[in-house]
Parts: C-alpha cells; sequence; structure tokens
C-alpha cells in the first residue's frame, strides 16, 4: 500500500492512502464516510474538477484510510482545522493522492504502426 504525505498547518505530515483495499475496509466500518467519497468521486468524474473543500474532504478519507486501524483518528472538523491554509500544498497532496492532473493521454493511446 502506498502512502502520501498530508501538509498540515503545525509543518508536519499525516499519511494518506486510497488504496482500493483501505477504501473497501472504510465502506464496511464508517459507510457514511465512504459514501462521502463515493460521491466527490463520481462528481469529479463528471466535472472533471474539485473544488477547495471536496479536495480537503477527499485528503480526510485519504488519511482514514491510512490509519483506520489505528484505532484513534481525527474527526473531520479537527482534520480541516489542523490542515494547512496553504492551498497550493493542499492542491499537491490531493493530485499525488487522488491522482488528478495525470494526462489523461495515457490512458487511450492509439496503436501507432512502425
Amino acid at each position: 500500500m502506498r502512502f502520501y504525505n498530508i501538509p498540515m498547518e503545525d509543518g508536519t505530515n499525516l499519511p494518506g492512502t486510497l488504496n482500493l483495499g483501505a477504501l473497501a475496509d472504510l465502506a464496511q466500518t464508517d459507510h457514511e464516510l465512504w459514501k462521502v467519497y463515493n460521491t466527490i468521486y463520481k462528481n469529479i468524474q463528471k466535472n472533471g474538477d474539485a473544488g477547495e473543500l471536496d479536495m480537503a474532504r477527499i485528503l480526510y478519507v485519504g488519511y482514514r484510510c491510512a490509519v483506520q486501524h489505528e484505532g484513534e483518528w481525527m474527526k473531520e472538523s479537527e482534520f480541516l482545522y489542523a490542515l494547512t491554509d496553504d492551498r497550493e500544498k493542499i492542491a499537491e497532496a490531493f493530485t499525488a493522492l487522488f491522482g488528478k492532473g495525470k494526462s489523461e493521454s495515457n490512458f487511450q493511446r492509439s496503436s501507432e504502426k512502425q
């Protein structure tokens, strides 16, 4: 499982992952949060973009997926208050975690005969 850094206001980083196994575990243990993730995911797929609060909420889901087996974690409101206010760092963390920003052409390559 791959973990990504989520930057916090105090300069520390928390772990985050959107590994499918971790998301499946989250769907079993906190179905409401998984529904939030799924709704945001579908909106991003439909609109091709995420607002800053949606990015922050995806970071929270990633954080929860990374720490869900540790038994203790911040509530979403605590996490959002502790998250960095640097919008550029939030966008970078979101892009790394969610994979957004990669060229779509990587998935749809035409076959070029030589």
